[in-house]
């Protein structure tokens, strides 16, 4: 039964509002970028997200080290969590706001698949 091998939505949920921040990798094995909604999730559950550059999300949707952190190497991503421990540069509740307001008030499907 394959079932066992992932996790409910609950528990995805559950576990992703314990986390302070994710590291999302969107690189497929044919090395194309994915838009997911993980990070959209992650967000909406109070969790910082560690973008790899080149992501959706910064096309006309959040801003690069005010809504989201980018990490350009496997090697920087500590370098980058660390920045953000002295610097406060992510405030998670104004993130959660401007979410939910890209979702109900400007449609954000429409900004991601219109660039």
């Amino acid at each position: 039964d394959s079932s066992n091998k992932f996790l409910s939505q609950e528990e995805y949920y559950s576990i992703l509002s314990k986390s302070k921040y994710i590291i999302n990798f969107i690189r497929s094995p044919n090395n194309k970028i994915h838009f997911t909604c993980r990070s959209l999730q992650a967000i909406a559950l109070g969790c910082i997200v560690l973008e790899p550059k080149h992501s959706y999300l910064g096309k006309d949707l959040l801003v690069k080290n005010l809504d989201y952190l980018e990490y350009s190497s496997i090697n920087s991503l500590l370098e980058v969590i660390n920045l953000n421990e002295e610097k406060n540069l992510i405030n998670v509740i104004h993130l959660r706001k401007k979410l939910k307001n890209l979702y109900v008030e400007n449609n954000i499907w429409k900004n991601c698949f219109n660039n």
